[in-house]
């Protein structure tokens, strides 16, 4: 029976009937697949010409520079000899005790008040105090001396060369990086060897890290393999839906449409894009900066002191933060709207698309999945520099955007380019 006979016998039959249809109605809603809404899969592979082995190991190259924020929580540790203590080095009791040698039998040879800084050139093993057994060697009057860690406040050391951070105690573990000469750093804990010390968030990547987010077998996270140069064929109407409370991004389904039909650009990833280059659609560059024309010619930021010497003065849409820099964020990015005569949010988002696929998706490596911006296709013939970001997870993070959009929709085309490698 099909779903129109049930709704008859809904509307015609008793109440038993009725229920029965109902509950076959519900079962079958419950049981559908979960794509069954979508209009079309359609999938397309990239030939990468060498092995995932080999894709890894030019990655891990240094020149492709991998980086990843999935150990920033992570110890990290630099041997001792590496570096030395920058003061000031400070008492941190009412009174310590200086001594001859990492004992507490050994002779007092002063006592250091509150505060008073000390000049720290080891770490060595001695009597156990507090529960520890490390004292620091310090130099005072020429000679050498020992007072116990816990009664000094020493957290800061420098690099004295070039210094490899590790994840263990040992240059055995793997490296997180290096810090260079003269890199300061806080200390976590002491270690007569090795010292556990806070490095940054981004860090270098195991080998079976990259293996594992290369290898296209991995389908969790089948978004970093849409096809960005091909539409997915819904209507403004479904567009609007999901740009619904984005500030000026309401209701402009039919300009992203558009853009997205004119320049070969995924509207979904032109909205994604969108989202994320103006804070949901929030940002002074996307919400209008009114731009002049100064004596010299010259596109400048109208303000109230300059509004009465300019000509030509508009207001300047600019949706995918197209020319601003980090430098000059909202100058940039209004003059650049200015000069392409984007005076309106439909015609920054339609003219806009142009410049997202132009140096990714359209270039001669033909990038045109999240995939393939990250791990260029032509890799193996040496052009890993052509990569959009040294981030190893660049690619499934941005998905995330993508993925509650493809959500919203009732019948998107679901386009994929996979890679493959060799075996």
């Amino acid at each position: 029976m099909k779903l129109q006979d049930y709704i008859r016998i809904f509307i015609a039959g008793d109440d038993i009937m009725r229920k029965i249809a109902i509950l076959l109605v519900v079962l079958g809603l419950f049981l559908m697949p979960k794509n069954i809404f979508a209009k079309q899969v359609k999938k397309a592979y990239t030939d990468y010409g060498i092995s995932l082995d080999e894709a890894v190991e030019i990655q891990l190259n240094e020149a492709a520079k991998p980086i990843t924020d999935l150990y920033r929580d992570a110890p990290a540790y630099v041997n001792k000899k590496a570096v030395e203590f920058v003061g000031p080095n400070r008492i941190k009791v009412f009174i310590a005790n200086i001594r001859t040698a990492p004992s507490l039998d050994a002779k007092i040879a002063f006592q250091f008040p509150y505060t008073i800084p000390v000049e720290i050139i080891d770490i060595v093993t001695g009597d156990a105090y507090q529960e520890s057994e490390l004292w620091f060697k310090i130099a005072y009057q020429t000679h050498i001396y020992y007072i116990h860690s816990s009664l000094v406040k020493a957290d800061t050391v420098r690099a004295t060369a070039d210094a490899k951070v590790y994840e263990g105690a040992g240059k055995n573990h793997h490296t997180f990086g290096k810090l260079e000469k003269g890199e300061t750093v806080q200390v976590v804990e002491h270690d007569p060897e090795w010292l556990q010390v806070h490095y940054r968030a981004w860090r270098i990547p195991k080998r079976e890290d990259v293996k594992e987010i290369l290898d296209p077998n991995d389908t969790d996270n089948m978004y970093q393999h849409i096809r960005l140069d091909e539409s997915i064929g819904v209507s403004a109407d479904e567009l609007n839906v999901v740009l619904e409370g984005k500030g000026i991004l309401e209701g402009l389904g039919q300009a992203f449409i558009d853009g997205g039909k004119k320049h070969g650009i995924n509207e979904a990833y032109l909205i994604a894009h969108a989202f994320l280059e103006t804070a949901q659609g929030t940002s002074e560059l996307a919400t209008g900066v009114e731009v002049g024309v100064n004596e010299k010619k010259q596109p400048v930021i109208v303000t109230d002191d300059n509004r009465d010497d300019l000509k030509k003065i508009k207001t300047t849409y600019n949706m995918f933060g197209i020319g601003a820099a980090d430098s000059c964020p909202l100058e940039c990015g209004a003059k650049t709207a200015y000069e392409e005569k984007w005076f309106d949010p439909e015609t920054a988002i339609r003219e806009g698309a142009a410049w997202i696929g132009k140096d990714y998706i359209y270039n001669e490596f033909e990038q045109n999945t999240l995939y393939k911006m990250k791990w260029n296709p032509k890799m193996g013939e040496g052009f890993h520099w052509k990569q959009y970001a040294t981030d190893i997870e660049w690619a499934e993070k941005q998905t995330k955007k993508m993925k509650e959009i493809y959500k919203q929709l009732r019948d998107p085309i679901y386009s994929y380019d996979i890679p493959t490698y060799e075996e």
